[in-house]
């Protein structure tokens, strides 16, 4: 008992010495951006600038970017050894940020997460402050997650049936039944088939089975795989059956589709 209550102390004491050395560091850092006459943007202004990402409506977040843009404020140095990383850290930051208001509004985590890794990746690959400022990738991440946001369809449904969904997504590449997602929510397959349909309008298995030819388009569109191979991945029975599906889904066959995207 007296051990751990040394040992306690020892960490109050600690963190205490940590606390006074934060304090005299974020002290000289307001002080050096007083005599630099250095201010941070007005936080409302930049949350107007979210808040505009957060409706999916494109013209505003070009209208408050501008605002934001042309207005003289500063942005804390993120990086004090190189300005291009410090660039780079600013996008990375707001990439974070983004993704996590796209999820908030319906985007699917998949969806969402997979944005953002592309466009960390754009970042880091960027190789100087002018590649980074003059092709406004600050303004490009902002509209692209707006975009998402935009087009979900997601808005008004329940947090289960959101996670139904998202759940449903992320495993395409599994061919899970309606019994086993019926399972892993541990729910009669019935019932959810029932609630599911009831907010989206769709049976669970023909929402499935558009997430699935949705899936098959990317995989067209950004991948080398045939078109044998892209529904065997998926799950379809045999060609035939994918064949079948997508022009029910889409009124055009999967060939026709990989003739104009490829």
């Amino acid at each position: 008992m007296k051990r751990e209550l040394a040992f306690n102390n020892k960490q109050i004491a600690h963190h205490q010495i940590e606390k006074e050395d934060l304090d005299r560091q974020l002290n000289q850092y307001k002080l050096n951006n007083l005599i630099q006459g250095k201010k941070h943007f007005h936080v409302s202004k930049e949350n107007k600038l979210i808040d505009s990402v957060a409706t999916g409506d494109m013209l505003q977040v070009e209208k408050q970017y501008a605002i934001f843009n042309q207005a003289n404020h500063h942005v804390g140095v993120l990086s004090h050894g190189s300005r291009l990383r410090h660039e780079k850290n600013l996008c990375i930051s707001v990439v974070a940020v983004t993704t996590r208001i796209a999820i908030a509004n319906g985007v699917y985590y998949e969806t969402a997460y997979d944005l953002s890794d592309w466009w960390i990746r754009k970042i880091e690959e960027s190789n100087s402050c002018d590649e980074i400022i003059e092709t406004e990738l600050f303004l490009r991440i902002l509209l692209s997650f707006a975009e998402q946001i935009s087009s979900c369809q997601r808005k008004g449904l329940s947090d289960f049936v959101i996670q139904v969904q998202d759940y449903i997504v992320s495993t395409l590449y599994e061919g899970i039944s309606l019994g086993e997602i019926a399972a892993f929510f541990n729910y009669n397959p019935n019932y959810l088939s029932k609630k599911f349909k009831k907010e989206t309008g769709l049976p669970i298995k023909q929402y499935m089975l558009k997430e699935k030819i949705k899936e098959s388009d990317n995989l067209i569109k950004y991948t080398d795989y045939s078109l044998l191979d892209i529904a065997t991945m998926l799950h379809f029975s045999d060609y035939s059956h994918y064949y079948r599906c997508y022009k029910k889904i889409k009124g055009e066959s999967p060939k026709n589709y990989e003739k104009k995207v490829r």
